[in-house]
């Protein structure tokens, strides 16, 4: 079944001057599904006249730590010619050296006249073009680190659903200790599993019948399994217990 654009929103990761690098973009599908925007195939219902896209940035920050009372702004641009004025964020607390901040999600509208038809013809880069140290009314200091961009297909569609070959599959044990077993798989199906946050953990291509995925090294929390057969795809939130 074709996944649906409700919100899209996007932020950037946080790194110090000289070093807040995006590493990657997130978008949210519905309310809880989460993925990497890169590579992407999303639709929305045609005739609108504004697509609204939830995404977040993933950052590292290369730099210097970054305190309590600083703030970074976040750069978008859509297909090299709509540029989002910058969001600023404050940081809360500090941010050491090569940690990875994961911003909240916020929605960006892409005008339907702006987006491109083709497999992967859209592009959203984000960047950090400066950092404010001390809070508010400091002078701002700037970023040059490369922007992140993030290629996808976004297609409009009379909102008929497709057939879902994947309802009948079945996901068990949740909350899941060692073994995934999933069932009942019709056609040839690759099944993927990504963190809360996005990054893919597992992979298995082309599977029909069932399969047991073994998640035993695993950290204990919520994740997102993906199952993509064709044009159809459903995901499940699962939760791994030791």
């Amino acid at each position: 079944m074709k996944k649906f654009i409700y919100t899209f929103i996007l932020f950037a990761g946080f790194q110090f001057a000289q070093g807040q690098q995006i590493t990657n973009l997130l978008v949210l599908i519905g309310e809880t599904s989460v993925y990497k925007l890169d590579s992407m195939s999303l639709s929305y219902t045609s005739g609108a006249q504004t697509v609204t896209l939830p995404v977040s940035f993933i950052c590292k920050n290369t730099g210097s730590a970054l305190n309590a009372g600083d703030s970074i702004a976040f750069q978008l641009v859509f297909n090299e010619t709509t540029q989002y004025l910058p969001i600023t964020f404050p940081v809360s607390a500090t941010i050491g050296t090569d940690s990875l901040i994961s911003t909240p999600f916020v929605n960006v509208p892409l005008a339907v006249t702006s987006i491109k038809t083709g497999n992967y013809a859209n592009k959203l880069c984000g960047s950090v073009p400066y950092v404010v140290y001390g809070g508010a009314g400091n002078p701002q200091t700037p970023v040059t680190e490369a922007a992140f961009c993030a290629v996808f297909t976004i297609t409009a569609t009379t909102g008929i659903a497709d057939v879902d070959i994947l309802n009948e599959a079945k996901i068990y044990p949740n909350p899941v200790r060692d073994n995934l077993k999933i069932e009942n798989l019709n056609d040839a199906t690759d099944i993927s599993i990504y963190t809360i946050t996005g990054q893919l953990v597992r992979t298995v291509p082309s599977v029909m019948g069932s399969v047991d995925i073994d998640m035993g090294n695993l950290s204990n929390g919520l994740y997102i399994v993906k199952m993509q057969s064709g044009k159809n795809i459903r995901t499940e939130k699962i939760q791994v217990i030791r």
